[in-house]
């Protein structure tokens, strides 16, 4: 399971909770749902995909990589 893969769980399940859909937030980001699977399924980020996505949504999913770093060791932040 890639980190992608996880993520796109997250934001299904965001979804779900506020009772949208990937066809709806598909429509947001003006493009069609095969992308929004895509982009769950490969193994990168799309970050400005992503912040798209937390526009749409006004849901901050970074802190999810956030946390990836801290359990590996990293915490330095730049800002």
């Amino acid at each position: 399971m890639t980190e992608n893969t996880l993520l796109g769980e997250l934001i299904c399940k965001h979804l779900k909770e506020n009772g949208q859909s990937i066809t709806w937030l598909a429509k947001q980001l003006h493009c069609d749902r095969k992308k929004l699977y895509l982009f769950f399924k490969t193994s990168y980020s799309d970050t400005e995909f992503l912040f798209d996505i937390c526009r749409i949504l006004k849901c901050d999913f970074f802190p999810y990589f956030s946390k990836q770093l801290s359990e590996i060791g990293i915490t330095h932040k730049a800002l």
